[in-house]
């Protein structure tokens, strides 16, 4: 931008209205533009730790005091503090971005999204007429104003201030956001007009230009020191054979710019990636091609050189594809759990080339000389599948595998694969790209529900993701075998406390076993349960129509919906100045699931909704593990997430209200029988003509109901039937 040229009288007036904390015209003002980046704040990798910076090598002579994360390759904030797990000095402070020295008079901000912001998230504008003396004051700043990522026009917001403020201040409104640039206008009297010199390296020669004001003279230093007039006269680039700090100012008549810093990194030259591999790290290198891609998977690229060795290029987006060449790749080594990356780099022109084959091999040749190598493994074993982790096997050797690409691994024998050579925790693993052939293995059954705490009747059903196996099972606590008791849809009955073991068979083939332990209530004891997590029950519960959404819908507000579960009926409702209660779907495929998303003043009544029962407790179930501590109960006792009755209360009806923002994906109520024990509801007469409805055990309500026991509600009439 150019900059005016100010009089003595302009700088003075800007000095005394901010010494006095007033605000004033300034005379013969210019416009200055600070820009805060992941590149302007020097940072070199992407990292969702949090740092602190002070950041003051500005245009406008503002000072800037920022704790923030730079996950995606961007400013990273987020609400509240640091935990005591990030960076140390940053452990404890306030995430966002305050002014801590003025740039004279704010005029406009403009904000670049990263597109990984969520279209919701909000970033407040805080400003005022006193220096914030770090993050931690946007805790009592001024909100002036907002921009939202969902407003923005091509990814950049702008907010234009109305009045004269000479501090300014950023925080989140609410979760993560990531920023490519904050552009922030000052209108300032101190500012020079001689705009700084722009300094770049190339092939490791150092290039000083003029900047758009132009230039007289260019001075230089490359010892760090800083220049003046009697430093270098720069007049033509100059060859670095290392790592160089390049400072230069321009002149223009007699007026001096500010001081431009570079950081000129030498760039070695590598024969091929077994060279570069052997350097330090951090080491900026350039390996000649051709350079073959063996694999891409969006965000890195396994690469191969023409030697026969490889290397992973980690984290910038690419849509190449196997056969791929380029001439070059320059970037920085680095390492990750010991596997060999080049990480901020570029690429040489592109071409296509034949398609490269994975290279044959066996557990055996596998070892840390293979990192990152494209490999086919012939007739292997799968076991021990645990979420992404798993075992390869063959013959007598074993080497972990780990599904960082999402396929569909399954235990089983004689499959042929073909993937990339990595580690974790210092132990070498495989990461498939491709598993065909072999012989699946029969999953390991699953109980519904699970293990636990259940009142008698209670039907536990087996099933087996492997289609035509069979189940077997037994309840005396011996292991199941297939001499067992074969398993048949209607499931297993809890008569009495029992641990159930079964197996699946198919082909030959046998599944891990597995095992259930359940307990039942004391008579007149009862369990009902309102299930929002993946195939629960609570969409059977009410007439109201729900659904998971992770965005606000009219269906997944929970705000009024009264749910039925046998005699228990759960509303949940809106608090003053809140959101309203939601079902709310997390995460994406193939980890997708359901949860409870609660907000502070938000309530939740139990009560029992007819005569003769009373409430003996409620748990509250998570799969995540957002919890206020501040939970509270109208009565009895709320200890974490699980509240009990006051010792020989007579308690029908009990409302939890939520101090901050909780998640749940189940509650289970337990009730008892009590003679006394009145609900406030007129109980419905019984007679023939009252309508008849089934639950299953679960308390699910049954429409068609098929052969099983039921519990059977008829008016005031309750029993438990079995259908043919």
């Amino acid at each position: 931008m150019k900059k005016l040229l100010l009089t003595r009288a302009g700088a003075l007036a800007l000095t005394l209205s901010l010494s006095a904390g007033v605000v004033s015209p300034l005379a013969n003002a210019a416009e200055v533009t600070d820009e805060l980046s992941y590149t302007t704040l020097g940072i070199t990798s992407p990292s969702t730790t949090y740092y602190l910076y002070d950041y003051n090598d500005t245009e406008s002579g503002a000072a800037y005091n920022i704790v923030c994360a730079s996950g995606n390759s961007s400013i990273q904030i987020n609400t509240g503090n640091v935990s005591a797990t990030a960076s140390s000095n940053a452990a404890g402070k306030a995430r966002g971005i305050a002014s801590t020295a003025s740039g004279g008079i704010l005029k406009q901000i403009v904000i670049t999204w990263n597109t990984n912001t969520a279209d919701t998230r909000v970033l407040n504008i805080y400003a005022g007429n006193e220096a914030y003396e770090s993050t931690a004051s946007i805790a009592s700043a001024t909100k002036v104003g907002s921009l939202k990522k969902g407003d923005a026009v091509d990814l950049v917001s702008t907010y234009t201030f109305t009045e004269d403020y000479t501090y300014v201040a950023f925080g989140s409104n609410a979760g993560a956001q990531y920023i490519d640039k904050i552009e922030i206008t000052w209108e300032s009297a101190t500012a020079s007009s001689v705009d700084r010199p722009v300094i770049s390296c190339v092939d490791n020669k150092v290039t000083i230009a003029a900047g758009e004001s132009g230039a007289d003279a260019i001075y230089y230093t490359t010892d760090g020191t800083e220049p003046t007039e009697a430093s270098t006269l720069y007049s033509a680039p100059f060859a670095i054979t290392a790592n160089t700090t390049v400072t230069a100012i321009a002149k223009k008549g007699s007026e001096l710019s500010k001081v431009a810093t570079f950081e000129a990194q030498y760039v070695g030259t590598y024969a091929n990636f077994a060279e570069l591999a052997a350097a330090e790290a951090g080491t900026l290198g350039k390996v000649t091609g051709p350079i073959y891609v063996t694999y891409a998977n969006g965000k890195n690229l396994w690469l191969k050189d023409a030697a026969g060795n490889y290397m992973l290029a980690w984290g910038t987006a690419q849509t190449a594809e196997n056969g791929t060449a380029y001439t070059y790749i320059q970037g920085k080594l680095g390492a990750n759990n010991g596997v060999p990356q080049i990480t901020d780099y570029t690429l040489g022109e592109e071409s296509t080339s034949s398609a490269i084959a994975p290279e044959d091999a066996t557990l055996t040749d596998i070892n840390d000389t293979k990192l990152n190598a494209y490999v086919k493994l012939e007739d292997v074993s799968i076991s021990n599948v645990d979420g992404k982790n798993f075992v390869f096997t063959q013959g007598e050797s074993n080497l972990n595998g780990y599904n960082a690409f999402n396929l569909d691994v399954t235990e089983g024998e004689g499959f042929n694969v073909v993937g990339v050579v990595g580690a974790y925790d210092g132990k070498l693993q495989i990461q498939p790209i491709e598993i065909v052939g072999g012989v699946k293995a029969v999953d390991k059954p699953v109980f519904t529900p699970a293990a636990g705490l259940y009142t008698k009747g209670t039907i536990v059903k087996v099933t087996c993701a492997t289609e035509g196996a069979s189940i077997y099972y037994t309840t005396d606590g011996t292991e199941a075998t297939e001499a067992s008791t074969p398993y048949t849809e209607a499931g297993i009955e809890l008569t009495a406390d029992m641990t159930i073991n079964v197996i699946a068979v198919k082909a030959g083939m046998i599944s891990t076993s597995a095992s259930a332990e359940y307990t039942l209530y004391p008579e007149g004891t009862y369990m009902a349960s309102f299930i929002f997590a993946n195939g629960g029950n609570v969409a059977d519960l009410t007439t109201s129509v729900i659904e998971p959404a992770n965005v606000a819908t009219e269906t997944n507000s929970l705000n009024g919906v009264v749910f039925t579960s046998q005699e228990i009926d759960l509303t949940m409702s809106k608090g003053e100045g809140s959101d309203n209660p939601r079902w709310w779907l997390n995460g994406t495929e193939p980890d997708i699931y359901y949860n409870v998303r609660i907000y502070k003043n938000n309530t939740a009544t139990i009560s029992a909704n007819r005569n003769g029962y009373k409430l003996k407790s409620v748990t509250f179930k998570q799969r995540d593990t957002n919890w206020n501590a501040g939970n509270s109960a109208d009565s009895g006792t709320l200890d974490g997430k699980v509240w009990t009755a006051a010792e020989d209360a007579i308690t029908t009806s009990v409302k939890f209200t939520f101090a901050g923002a909780s998640r749940f994906n189940c509650i289970d109520v337990v009730y008892v029988e009590d003679e006394n024990a009145t609900s406030g509801i007129e109980e419905v007469g019984a007679d023939e003509n009252a309508p008849v409805e089934y639950f299953n055990l679960q308390g699910v309500r049954v429409a068609n109901p098929e052969a099983g026991i039921y519990v059977r509600r008829q008016g005031s009439k309750v029993e438990k039937v079995y259908i043919k």
